[in-house]
């Protein structure tokens, strides 16, 4: 019977979010895919530059042409007007081969996408094939990403304002 406490002590720490060391002190990774984190912008001293960007594969497009596809069928509307915003911006993606780190304060961020308008209104969408160079991230994780980037094109906002859907909305709700 001392065995079942155990058990469940081992889950339970399991489940427990802890910070993860980095290669300076007082510096910790944000490991969950839950949160939404709304950092300040960076400035030069707390961030290191990615790989820069490269063209979508023939894969990448394949897939994003599919979830656009995908979603003008959805049974959701703000799917598909995502879905009709893909079509418009997709020649707008390029990739980055590592995800962009920014350390804000005491704390560590992976950035895996981002989206913003140039002054000529062109959307530029950007999107990380990998967290670093030994975590590969898969086309649906990248497809999450496409999802919630592109749904700034739409104006939705990182955190829900009323009724209207979030970025994180759009990424999810949509899958």
């Amino acid at each position: 019977m001392r065995r079942i406490p155990l058990t469940f002590l081992l889950i339970g720490c399991a489940h427990i979010q802890s910070a993860v060391g980095t290669d300076a002190p007082f510096k910790y990774e944000f490991a969950s895919p839950e949160m939404d984190v709304d950092a300040p912008a960076p400035v030069s001293e707390d961030m290191i530059a990615t790989l820069p960007l490269e063209d979508v594969s023939a894969d990448e497009y394949a897939a994003f042409q599919a979830e656009a596809g995908r979603l003008s069928l959805h049974f959701e509307r703000h799917c598909r007007l995502l879905a009709d915003a893909m079509r418009q911006h997709l020649a707008d993606v390029r990739m980055y081969e590592n995800a962009i780190v920014r350390y804000y304060g005491p704390y560590k961020f992976y950035g895996v996408g981002h989206a913003y308008q140039q002054q000529d209104g062109r959307w530029m969408i950007r999107i990380a094939r990998r967290f670093d160079g030994l975590n590969r991230r898969t086309l649906d994780d990248e497809m999450k990403t496409l999802r919630h980037e592109m749904s700034h094109t739409l104006g939705a906002t990182e955190q829900r304002i009323g009724d209207e859907w979030s970025a994180r909305d759009y990424a999810y709700r949509c899958a």
